[in-house]
């Protein structure tokens, strides 16, 4: 199946390209990409080396830093985000990504406005460390072998999640990841425990515990 969805997107690519959407990219977008950027550093270089790993706000003009509890938060856990700069979402960067997870399922819905095409690929970050935790059983990287190719594994998880999300019930408020902004540091730890945990879930269907 990963191959197939390879096919339709691109044939010769190098890169697997995750794009991470919240509102202003100041947060929790960018908090979910350098997390999930040091994951993969720790747990699987070569997928570290070949995905793209990204983040985009839906209202943003772009060109500020990470809000500092971000920054904090990211530096309590051996993690210097002060090169950050945040971008707005256009339909370009929305079409060029493999697999797109947003803060909440009204993101969602806003970046297939942009573009209906990126449905298949697109989950609530939420929604989808629970799928990948949802499925009693499922064949290759995701049953605990290592990871083969790095672009082809990227739309394994894609495909399972797509699976899972046909065969377990439906949720509502528990897809959407609360908005730490304005709100003491505390919420700002709770929002990287809820992303560190939706990143392990991806890091386990990768074969990798």
């Amino acid at each position: 199946m990963a191959a197939e969805v390879t096919g339709r997107r691109h044939a010769a690519q190098d890169v697997f390209r995750v794009l991470f959407v919240c509102t202003a990219n100041k947060c929790r977008s960018p908090l979910a990409e350098y997390l999930l950027r040091d994951a993969l550093r720790r747990h699987w270089p070569e997928g570290a080396a070949t995905w793209d790993v990204s983040s985009v706000g839906v209202t943003t003009r772009g060109g500020r830093p990470m809000d500092s509890k971000s920054l904090d938060v990211l530096a309590e856990r051996g993690i210097d985000g002060s090169d950050f700069v945040n971008r707005r979402l256009t339909p370009v960067i929305a079409h060029e990504a493999d697999l797109i997870l947003t803060a909440t399922r009204e993101h969602r819905g806003q970046v297939a406005f942009q573009d209906p095409g990126v449905l298949g690929r697109m989950f609530t970050i939420n929604q989808f460390g629970y799928l990948l935790t949802s499925l009693p059983s499922v064949s290759g990287p995701i049953a605990g072998d290592p990871p083969g190719d790095p672009i082809v594994t990227g739309f394994d998880l894609i495909a399972t999640a797509g699976l899972a999300r046909t065969q377990i019930p439906a949720r509502t408020l528990e897809d959407d990841l609360p908005d730490p902004v304005g709100k003491p540091l505390a919420h700002f730890r709770r929002c990287a425990d809820t992303l560190e945990a939706n990143i392990a879930a991806m890091i386990a269907a990768l074969g990798r515990s």
